[in-house]
């Protein structure tokens, strides 16, 4: 019997347990996650490397399993006498769960850090690690707008050199 009443006084402590947030705070936090905003802006910076830079140079630094995972996954295209990177994960042939078939999503976005980590951005006045151009945005941005499209806007203007905002 204590150990009932033990329990059922900690249950009611508990229970009466509230947050500090004010509704408004609940309602005023980031519709879009960080790891989104990661994955968004990691994809379109990896697209404008496939324009920019020596598409061989930029394939040279993946190993054979990453650049099958791009290319089983449809993000890497093979066009032949070159490649097309598609950055819309709509699109992609990918497994978001386990036992699903295709490449699991985790597999194609660790080829895309891959790829960014290795590979310079060149094409906004200077070089700066392709990883590190990402991590800026995000630090940058990160909760600043309420939905996907906003956000994606923002990463084209970004990876276009311009402000992001």
């Amino acid at each position: 019997m204590q150990k009932f009443i033990f329990t059922l006084v900690c249950s009611l402590a508990l229970a009466s347990c509230g947050t500090d947030l004010e509704e408004s705070e609940i309602d005023s936090r980031p519709q879009v996650s960080k790891i989104r905003v990661t994955n968004t802006a990691s994809a379109h910076t990896a697209e404008r490397m496939f324009v920019e830079q020596n598409q061989d140079d930029l394939i040279g630094t993946l190993t054979e399993r990453q650049e099958e995972d791009l290319l089983e996954g449809g993000v890497l295209i093979d066009e032949g006498d070159r490649y097309t990177f598609e950055p819309d994960p709509d699109l992609w042939t990918v497994a978001a769960l386990l036992g699903e078939p295709g490449v699991p999503i985790a597999r194609v976005h660790n080829a895309i850090h891959a790829l960014l980590f290795a590979n310079n951005v060149t094409w906004c006045g200077g070089e700066i690690r392709g990883t590190e151009f990402v991590y800026e945005y995000v630090d940058n941005f990160d909760g600043e707008f309420e939905t996907y499209e906003e956000y994606e806007q923002s990463i084209s203007d970004y990876v276009d050199c311009g402000t992001g905002e």
